[in-house]
Formats: structure tokens, sequence, C-alpha cells
């Protein structure tokens, strides 16, 4: 479903197309709802045989691939810039999850461990999906290229 709203970007005409703007909405409802279901339902101790939670997830996880798909749909354009960006954005929110559990108590505040919470944010084993998002990114160049060489416009 096509708007026919276009944007200039890069010197390109693109058209908003609000078939995936759904896909994107439901796709980031399906993520609050994994989490709320991982981190408040089940506390994060999910898992094992628990097949009521596998079950649920299974549905909801769909979320997370949407995102992927999307995102080689429309191609991702690597620049130091954006990954910067992205990566600060990272680093704030793993910062500030970390205030907020030492205030809870789950924690002690330390220096060594705001270092590393802040500056190796992205190699922390909590952070699968941004470790695989910026693999994503630093491939993309490559991938790009590739897709470019295909004649037919298609895979």
């Amino acid at each position: 479903m096509n708007l026919g709203v276009d944007n200039l970007i890069s010197g390109r005409v693109y058209s908003r197309e609000s078939g995936f703007e759904l896909l994107r909405i439901l796709s980031i409802l399906l993520i609050t709802c994994h989490h709320f279901l991982l981190f408040g339902i089940y506390n994060g101790k999910a898992g094992g045989n628990d097949i009521e939670f596998w079950f649920l997830n299974s549905f909801i996880y769909i979320g997370v691939n949407c995102f992927i798909l999307m995102s080689g749909y429309f191609g991702i354009r690597a620049k130091v810039k954006g990954f910067l960006n992205f990566y600060l954005i990272i680093a704030f929110y793993c910062l500030l999850c970390y205030i907020c559990n030492c205030m809870l108590g789950v924690c002690n505040f330390d220096i060594k461990s705001v270092l590393i919470n802040t500056f190796l944010c992205i190699s922390h084993k909590g952070n699968w999906f941004i470790q695989g998002y910026v693999v994503l990114f630093l491939s993309a160049p490559l991938i790009n290229k590739a897709l470019e060489k295909i004649d037919g416009g298609g895979i």
C-alpha cells in the first residue's frame, strides 16, 4: 500500500510504504511483549521445560526476525557517523541500566564496572541482538555491493 508521500533522501526519491510501517509497529509490539513475558511475568527465570513460555515466545519472537528482514530489504547504509551514533545510544542505555541496577541493590557500584558497562557494552553477553546487528552493520557494504551486482533486480 502506497500513500504517495515522497521523501528526498540522498538525491533519491522514495515513496512511503505504509505496509512496512505497520509491520514495524507490529514488530515493536511483539518485541515489547517478549520482554514483558521474559522479564515481567517470568522474572528472567524462564527456560528449560517451561512449555507455556516457549509456546508463547515462539509466536512473539517473530518481531526480531521481521526487523532483520526489513533491514535487509531496505538496505543498511553503513557510515562511521551512523555507527558512532548507534554505539553511543547503546552505551547510554547500558550505563542507565547499570545505574538503575545499582540503585535497586542488584549490584554494587564501582568504576571498573561503569567502564566495562559503558565502553564494552557491545561485547556484553546479554546484548546478543546488538552483537548480531553490529556484524550485519559491518558486513552491509559487502552485502550491498553483492546485491547491486545481481542482475534482474532480485535475489
